[in-house]
């Protein structure tokens, strides 16, 4: 099943004083915004469960009337006080339109650090009048936490997948014995086609107590850890408590012992490679009215560095908590499900489960499982059948022996998600010659030289030298919006329909995008060394045509296109379209753009599809006529504008700390030169990196020699096509 991709809606709730609370809505595709509200004026059967049922507060015991039925009622009224009389459901409304049309799906991450006396409210059960957030997969519910040092979120992509199973179920008349060893065999069951594969192997911890789990996290590689057994939360002392089994040593009398979630996270922390940590027990996510932190959920969040964390909410039935476990490992591991969408899968589950219980009851267990996370994870844990990936010791015997290493250290960068490459208006020369005397025709794009020679024609420019781009584009730019026959608009549409026909992708376009298609094997020898997101495949493009898009729409069912805004309200800018094939397939298409306005929490880039960064902007009707070319709009965006303030953090991060190979890339361009700057943060590359160049000027030879950046020189043509060929010894099945 393809990949399920989430945008977030980041809800968070804090005191406002007076037992009123500041709901706040931040990053989200619909806009921002800000409400108060109180819960004091809620219905009485709302009320009791507040008090009662959910562990808000100490009250006496509930009348029978408050049970099921309160705890759907009570997800109502979550929704109508927070969002239906409000302006954040314009913004959720917003959000959720704004995703479908990019063919992905809204996650509402619910922060309640603030607010511990509302942790215990069933926020799973939020509800309008027609749609039940958490039974649809394309509204998830889950919970995040205000942690430091975010983990690692990167995907398991090693062989066997590690999960480890505690089981505690101590012998004792205070605890009603569970049937574990069902969930064990229903858990073998639902994965058994990964164990038969050798995908996932399942390991039982010989004895649950704390010691043990030591020893065991020290000595074997996990990955997933889901527990079994009683919970409770402590109330005289404030904290979630787990039941483990004593050990033989052990002579104190009692046949268990309370491991709080301090002393859980701190077992945890020694499982380095833990991606997941399931706690099918009751009251592992309740908390003290006054410390977020004291359930055991949250405090493996906070200490035990995993960042994905599931918990039950209050006591489930045996048969639920049974459903649960074998239906939301089989969708997250064997279906390859997100998260989100496996727990979505296992809330129905529980549904149908409660209902064959009690068919005239009102099932509410499937809303005890609450999902936290950490950071902007994509949801996702494993990524079977990716084999690592090495560089030959030899490439073919005919490519250029004396540029073998060079092919070979540009593999390893792409194998290390380490290659950013820069595309310049030269590689128009890819397969042809430069023609003297250059016009439109529709059939070959212009390459630097050939648009200012034709630009120069065009307006007449009277200097006895070639002026750089910006320099002509800026002088025909004045001449048009001196012709009252033309007008500035008529530039930009004359240059939009030079650069915007019907002309197919050369084999460098393709090659790119077979190159971004294939990333994830490429660099699957990482392992979880570093997320996806910075492994991600990053391409800059400073050319005006659409041919890389065009390519990457022919092979990819998804990517990221990022670009310059030069001209209206939204000018100094970046804009972000996602181009996404539908939930049933068909054509690559991009969805509804957004403005990127906070570059440094900007969250809609948190998956690991590829990136195209243009640097000009982009040419067609979608992004309007105008864009970069002139000196007036590079002066705009490198004199006023810093970069860190306008472009994503995560694309930024991923520019500073790679190699870059630049092709077709002519330095002479003083606003290219500026952009190198702002991203080196300095005149000079700070890792390895390379210029293809056919013939240079001595000017441009000293420039690059100065900027740290090895000359390769090579015809653009050869150069692409051995570098294919180098590529192919990795990747047989490269066209």
């Amino acid at each position: 099943m393809a990949h399920v991709f989430y945008e977030n809606f980041n809800l968070r709730i804090t005191p406002a004083g007076n037992r009123a609370y500041t709901a706040e809505v931040s990053g989200a595709l619909g806009g921002d915004g800000r409400i108060q509200f109180s819960l004091e004026n809620a219905p009485e059967e709302v009320l009791t469960a507040i008090t009662r049922n959910f562990g808000v507060a100490t009250a006496p015991a509930a009348p029978p009337a408050a049970g099921n039925g309160a705890r759907r009622v009570t997800g109502k009224y979550l929704f109508e006080t927070v969002f239906e009389h409000s302006p954040l459901l314009a913004s959720f409304q917003l959000t959720l339109d704004r995703a479908k049309s990019r063919n992905s799906y809204l996650r509402l991450r619910l922060n309640l650090t603030d607010a511990p006396e509302l942790v215990g409210l069933p926020w799973e059960m939020l509800a309008s009048q027609t749609n039940p957030l958490a039974l649809a997969v394309q509204t998830s519910v889950v919970r995040y936490q205000n942690v430091e040092a975010p983990p690692d979120n990167a995907t398991v992509r090693q062989t066997p997948v590690r999960m480890l199973v505690a089981i505690s179920n101590p012998a004792t008349p205070e605890m009603p014995a569970l049937n574990v060893e069902k969930e064990l065999q229903l858990i073998q069951q639902a994965l058994k086609p990964l164990v038969d594969q050798n995908l996932i192997k399942i390991d039982r911890l010989p004895r649950t107590t704390i010691t043990d789990l030591d020893d065991w996290l020290l000595n074997n590689e996990t990955h997933i850890f889901h527990f079994v057994g009683h919970g409770a939360f402590d109330e005289a002392a404030g904290r979630g408590q787990l039941v483990f089994e004593t050990s033989p040593d052990d002579h104190s009398g009692q046949p268990y012992e309370l491991v709080d979630g301090e002393r859980l996270g701190l077992s945890l922390l020694n499982g380095r490679s833990l991606k997941l940590a399931t706690l099918n027990s009751c009251e592992g996510a309740v908390v003290s009215n006054t410390d977020s932190y004291a359930g055991v959920a949250q405090q493996l969040l906070r200490t035990g560095n995993v960042p994905i964390v599931i918990a039950m909410r209050r006591p489930i039935g045996d048969d639920v908590a049974v459903a649960f476990g074998q239906t939301f490992y089989q969708w997250l591991l064997v279906n390859n499900l997100s998260v989100d969408a496996a727990m979505t899968r296992a809330r129905l589950k529980m549904l149908d489960v409660e209902k064959k219980r009690n068919p005239n009851g009102l099932p509410s267990e499937w809303g005890t499982p609450v999902v936290f996370m950490r950071g902007d994870h994509d949801g996702y844990l494993v990524e079977f059948g990716q084999e690592a990936m090495k560089v030959p010791a030899a490439l073919p015997e005919d490519i250029d022996p004396t540029m073998a290493k060079h092919y070979q250290t540009v593999l390893n960068a792409l194998t290390k998600g380490k290659l950013v490459p820069f595309l310049g208006l030269d590689v128009n020369l890819y397969g042809r010659q430069p023609i003297n005397n250059w016009e439109p025709n529709g059939v070959n794009l212009p390459s630097y030289g050939e648009l200012v020679d034709y630009l120069v024609s065009v307006s007449g420019h009277p200097s006895p030298y070639r002026p750089a781009l910006a320099d002509i584009s800026q002088f025909a730019f004045l001449l048009y919006s001196q012709d009252e026959n033309r007008g500035p608009g008529v530039f930009y549409e004359d240059l939009s329909n030079i650069f915007n026909g019907n002309i197919p992708p050369t084999p460098l376009h393709k090659f790119w995008a077979q190159l971004a298609a294939r990333n994830g094997a490429l660099t699957a020898s990482l392992g979880g060394k570093i997320d996806d997101v910075s492994r991600r495949f990053l391409i800059v493009s400073s050319t005006y045509d659409n041919l890389l898009e065009t390519a990457f729409r022919e092979t990819l069912d998804r990517f990221h296109v990022v670009s310059y805004v030069a001209h209206g309200n939204d000018q100094g800018k970046f804009r972000h379209t996602v181009y996404a094939k539908g939930p049933t397939g068909g054509a690559t298409l991009p969805q509804a753009p957004a403005i990127i306005e906070t570059a440094n929490n900007y969250g809609a880039l948190y998956d690991a599809a590829p990136v195209i960064l243009k640097v000009p902007g982009t040419v067609g009707d979608v992004a309007g006529l105008r864009f970069a070319i002139t000196e007036d709009q590079y002066l705009d965006l490198f004199a006023r504008r810093e970069l860190a303030s306008i472009l994503p953090s995560q694309l930024l991060t991923k520019l500073r700390n790679s190699n870059h190979l630049f092709l077709g890339y002519n330095v002479r361009e003083w606003c290219l030169r500026a952009f190198l700057y702002r991203v080196w943060e300095d005149t000079k590359a700070p890792l390895a990196s390379w210029t293809v160049q056919d013939e240079m000027t001595p000017v441009q030879t000293e420039y690059w020699q100065a900027c740290n950046v090895r000359i390769i020189q090579r015809e653009l043509t050869n150069y692409v096509d051995d570098l294919k060929r180098s590529c192919q010894t990795v990747l047989p099945d490269l066209q």
